[in-house]
């Protein structure tokens, strides 16, 4: 599905990502764990069009994806979450989901999937006429990945989506992955609450100093010594 070889990327300074391998299946969820600055969240961003590619080869069944623009990647069928709650605070629930639309004129099949979204969150369906401003952390990170899968990703992009939320707010989402998942939409995430993340994750990826260091099953890296003691807090 996705395959990052030898990515070199970089915002216009000193290159951040130095020859990063990556791959995506369909139907998994894959996590990017590693210490702050080591360019996990500059792996989604260079998916997402929004770095200076360097070199390397990002392709997304097959299509080469380097130097597409970001409206074009959400076309191709991926689409970010990125890092904190990126709502719009004065609109309702409802209303941040349907902006999560904005490229279709397809009305009927943009009702099914409003639909569908609420299914996957019902707590969003009974708040739908309630403004996000005024929402809990957890509940706009909801809205958040709600309004990414209204554009019917087959790819889901989430920078951080544990961040800043309690303890149950954190498994709630990360079960929410799941449902995603098991919907047919692959899942990469960048996530420091590795713990928990790779749990829910098919496979991961350990990122230091913008270079691939360790990748394995989700089980592997929980298992294995190095990662416990670096990331796992063992």
């Amino acid at each position: 599905m996705l395959t990052i070889q030898n990515l070199t990327a970089n915002y216009g300074g000193p290159n951040i990502l130095k020859n990063v391998n990556i791959h995506v299946k369909e139907g998994e969820i894959v996590t990017i764990i590693g210490p702050n600055g080591a360019g996990k969240s500059t792996v989604l961003k260079s998916i997402f069009g929004m770095t200076n590619i360097v070199e390397g080869k990002i392709n997304f069944y097959e299509e080469n994806m380097v130097g597409v623009k970001t409206a074009d990647v959400i076309k191709r069928g991926i689409c970010y979450v990125p890092q904190g709650r990126s709502v719009f605070p004065s609109l309702t629930v409802e209303e941040n989901l349907e902006m999560g639309a904005f490229i279709r004129s397809d009305k009927a099949k943009v009702k099914k999937d409003l639909h569908y979204v609420y299914e996957k969150f019902p707590k969003l369906y009974q708040r739908r006429h309630q403004k996000t401003k005024t929402m809990s952390g957890g509940e706009q990170q909801m809205v958040s990945i709600g309004r990414a899968l209204m554009l019917q990703p087959q790819l889901l992009l989430l920078d951080e989506p544990s961040i800043g939320l309690a303890p149950k707010i954190v498994a709630e989402v990360f079960e929410k992955c799941e449902e995603i998942k098991q919907s047919g939409t692959a899942v990469l995430m960048v996530e420091q609450n590795a713990n928990i993340a790779l749990e829910y994750s098919d496979r991961g990826y350990v990122l230091e100093l913008g270079e691939n260091r360790l990748e394995g099953t989700g089980k592997e890296l929980l298992s294995n010594k190095k990662v416990g003691e670096l990331y796992l807090g063992k």
